[in-house]
């Protein structure tokens, strides 16, 4: 294992700061490729729809890329510099339609507090505790019939009379009860 380590320590660490070089090339071949499909999608209104949806799919794809190093300069990893990192991040702010320094901050939030149940909501995707679902309205009968499909649950809750608790006036799939 400590081999592999170190095997894959070497692998990335050329990756471990921003190159300046590398991350303007990166700025070149998403966001002029972003603008070029913004363009050819308004041009080929003219043609049809289908034209313009079959172009914003790459388009999207460019979207996308401009979202991932707007993220990468709301960390700050983008380039050296904070201030570029600042200027560039409110630039494709505007490109992705999202506010830098508003996201920044609750992305930040988002990484102290990510796996905290305590402290969860900010950018976080909903998580239950299993407490928290089996007492949810309405995912009871589903929540057991499910958990009696797979031999994985306690034995306890597989044998409970909650079998066949039902779900919007219809036994939970997989019940015992279940209706044939």
């Amino acid at each position: 294992m400590t081999t592999q380590k170190f095997k894959w320590q070497g692998i990335v660490s050329k990756y471990a700061y921003p190159e300046t070089w590398r991350s303007l090339w990166q700025v070149f071949n998403s966001v002029i490729p972003f603008f070029v499909g913004w363009y050819l999608m308004y041009r080929s209104l003219e043609v049809g729809y289908w034209l313009t949806l079959l172009l914003a799919v790459p388009t999207a794809g460019f979207m996308v890329r401009c979202f991932i190093m707007f993220h990468d300069c709301c960390h700050g990893s983008f380039f050296r510099s904070m201030k570029a990192n600042d200027r560039l991040g409110l630039v494709l702010g505007v490109l992705v339609l999202t506010p830098f320094y508003q996201w920044r901050h609750s992305h930040a939030v988002h990484h102290a507090t990510a796996g905290d149940l305590d402290r969860r909501g900010t950018g976080d995707v909903y998580t239950m505790t299993v407490e928290e679902y089996l007492a949810a309205p309405g995912t009871r009968g589903w929540a057991i019939a499910s958990c009696a499909a797979r031999s994985s649950c306690s034995r306890s809750v597989r044998s409970s009379s909650l079998h066949s608790h039902t779900v919007s006036g219809r036994r939970a799939p997989g019940s015992a009860n279940a209706a044939a």
